[in-house]
């Protein structure tokens, strides 16, 4: 990783991967030349962010991060993602890395960007999502460029968590490399 060297950062919780970050990533790849850091969220970590100010983020985050709404561990999504962006790894395109949960800003804050390199930018899929919403709002907030990606059709990871759970196909909500690596994991 070169630190004079802009990069992006697509943070998220990827349970699982879909075609709807699947659209955002490749219109990611067709306007920016910057490699992307992939940030997937790990939800639970030995690190305590816990402060006693609670703010909107965290009200919203924590809502996002319930046992129910994180069936795939770490090594799960990444697998998930290297199966369908092998080559962009490879080639230093994008970079895998975990990230701890949001919650606790700014102690948060600070500790993430200790994982990040000092030119980059965010970005967050456009899209109606409380969750979006307030990661946009803060990361402005704290002087952070935001750049929103995404398109008119919006995908929900729990309607594909739903229906793995009862047995039901996913087929044309994940890429097809996905539903065979969810299929194996049933």
């Amino acid at each position: 990783m070169n630190i004079d060297t802009e990069y992006g950062v697509f943070p998220g919780r990827f349970q699982p991967y879909h075609n709807g970050h699947h659209r955002t990533l490749s219109k990611y790849f067709s306007v920016y030349k910057a490699p992307l850091i992939i940030g997937i969220i790990i939800n639970k970590l030995p690190v305590d962010f816990n402060t006693n100010e609670i703010s909107d983020f965290d009200l919203v985050a924590e809502q996002h991060h319930l046992e129910e709404k994180n069936p795939f561990s770490f090594w799960e999504r990444y697998k998930m993602i290297s199966s369908i962006w092998a080559n962009e790894i490879t080639n230093g395109q994008i970079i895998l890395l975990p990230l701890p949960r949001p919650q606790g800003p700014p102690k948060w804050w600070q500790f993430v960007i200790e994982f990040l390199p000092p030119k980059r930018f965010w970005v967050i899929p456009t899209s109606t999502d409380d969750f979006d919403e307030q990661k946009n709002k803060y990361y402005l907030s704290v002087g952070e460029k935001v750049v929103r990606i995404g398109d008119s059709k919006e995908l929900s990871g729990e309607k594909i968590r739903t229906l793995i759970r009862e047995k039901q196909s996913i087929k044309g909500l994940v890429p097809a490399s996905i539903e065979h690596l969810i299929s194996e994991e049933s």
